[in-house]
């Protein structure tokens, strides 16, 4: 049994546009890199986009609506517990 060893390298991008007043969105995305050594001597790799979207709506003064959606990629780190050793898991 070794060490582990994990590094995220990410950038990220964001913007929007107010329609008209009270009314606009927001879109961005993230791409992540995950690099992973584990205690096993096993090399994981995870990478990938990170996109996200927001409408927002302000009715009212002092009252915000915001509809948003947003999918995560993400990937093993140190301590990670379900990395248990196991000969035939992979990530």
């Amino acid at each position: 049994m070794g060490k582990e060893t994990g590094q995220i390298i990410g950038v990220f991008l964001q913007g929007g546009y107010e329609i008209v007043k009270g009314l606009g969105f927001e879109v961005g995305s993230r791409y992540d890199n995950y690099l992973y050594f584990d205690k096993n001597s096993q090399n994981h790799h995870t990478w990938g986009f990170s996109p996200s979207g927001f409408l927002l709506y302000e009715p009212f003064l002092n009252l915000d609506i915001k509809l948003g959606y947003g999918y995560i990629v993400s990937g093993a780190l140190p301590g990670d517990t379900f990395l248990l050793y196991q000969p035939d898991f992979t990530i």
